[in-house]
């Protein structure tokens, strides 16, 4: 009797793990094809957060929203943090980042019929690029608008920036090149599709992280839960397995490695 006991109480303790019953909460956008909303996976960097937390025993819920306010919320209680985002120095400060998902890289979008290529920040001279909202373009672009290199109108979404290039209205769009392609193939008139293309030199290069809030002890059990558990997608295959064909492939391993040295502000974490 004194031995059913012992085994039922161990059974108990390990049936009741509270890290096994976790769900947490990560604000994102709808970015496809990274993250989809329309989409039963959600995007396939929603599958690679999803699965490197549940080798660790741990769900998430994804809520999509328009980013400025998946960045707002994801610093307060209601969420534990956003997905996916580079790092920044104001970002940094603000939230703990996890370990790079998938490396990325930012290129111009320009009109099919208007020939573009750039080497240095030099040959930019005279353009008017359009840039989105809350997107992170790198110390090369913003000193270049400064310096009055460039000249650089903001709006609040990509379309709108894609259709604004094929209007004439702005001669450079950077951007994903994942994404990009994606909506030109999926969300823009076919019309519109075929007068916009794209330099392959990256104007930026980095990383995409999870942004866990700095709430307390939380996020620093959260942040290293995320990063062992993306560690084992590295190490088994299964990250690149995740990763759709064409696209920069993750490290092998979980080191920090940096992205691009433009991001001087976050050597600290990993950079992006």
């Amino acid at each position: 009797m004194i031995l059913k006991r012992i085994a039922f109480s161990v059974a108990i303790i390990f049936t009741i793990s509270p890290v096994s019953a976790e769900t947490i909460r990560l604000a994102t956008g709808h970015w496809p094809p990274y993250l989809d909303e329309g989409s039963e996976d959600g995007g396939f960097a929603a599958q690679i957060i999803r699965e490197a937390l549940a080798t660790q025993g741990m769900e998430v819920d994804f809520d999509y929203l328009p980013w400025s306010r998946a960045l707002m919320l994801a610093g307060t209680d209601a969420y534990d943090g956003t997905a996916i985002w580079s790092c920044t120095p104001a970002r940094a400060r603000r939230f703990t980042l996890s370990d790079s998902i998938i490396p990325f890289r930012f290129v111009f979008f320009h009109r099919a019929n208007d020939p573009f290529d750039w080497q240095t920040i030099q040959d930019l001279d005279g353009k008017k690029v359009g840039l989105t909202q809350d997107y992170a373009y790198g110390k090369m672009l913003v000193k270049a608008a400064r310096k009055g290199i460039v000249r650089t109108d903001m709006t609040t979404s990509d379309e709108a920036n894609f259709r604004k290039l094929v209007a004439g209205r702005i001669d450079l769009f950077p951007m994903d090149p994942v994404v990009g392609k994606y909506m030109i193939r999926n969300e823009l008139p076919v019309i519109v599709a075929g007068q916009i293309t794209f330099d392959a030199k990256p104007l930026r290069k980095a990383t995409y992280h999870v942004l866990f809030n700095n709430h307390g002890r939380r996020a620093e059990v959260l942040v290293e839960t995320f990063n062992k558990g993306l560690a084992e997608l590295k190490t088994s295959g299964r990250l690149v397995e995740l990763v759709p064909d064409g696209l920069p492939l993750p490290e092998t391993d979980s080191s920090r490695a940096l992205g691009d040295p433009q991001d001087i502000g976050c050597q600290h974490q990993e950079a992006g």
